[in-house]
């Protein structure tokens, strides 16, 4: 089971921290969350703010701009590719 959203460290913490989280599915193995690389930075960017505002205590806004960069630094994994 993943940790709670609300008050998560991961939601209240750096949008960008937050979108490559997502993006890659987690950063270790201990998490089971599908990847959501095929939503464009758009998409990602609302459904993020949309948790930040829910679930963060006004942590702010995720821009286009922060996915973007945070899907610039990891690489895209080939369909079929494991997590």
């Amino acid at each position: 089971m993943n940790p709670a959203l609300l008050g998560s460290a991961w939601v209240t913490g750096g949008a960008e921290a937050l979108a490559g989280f997502v993006l890659t599915g987690g950063f270790s193995s201990a998490v089971l969350m599908a990847r959501f690389d095929y939503l464009s930075d758009a998409e990602l960017a609302a459904i993020l703010t949309y948790v930040r505002d829910a679930f963060g205590a006004q942590a702010g806004a995720v821009s286009v701009e922060d996915v973007a960069r945070a899907r610039a630094q990891f690489p895209a994994t080939p369909a079929g590719a494991a997590n």
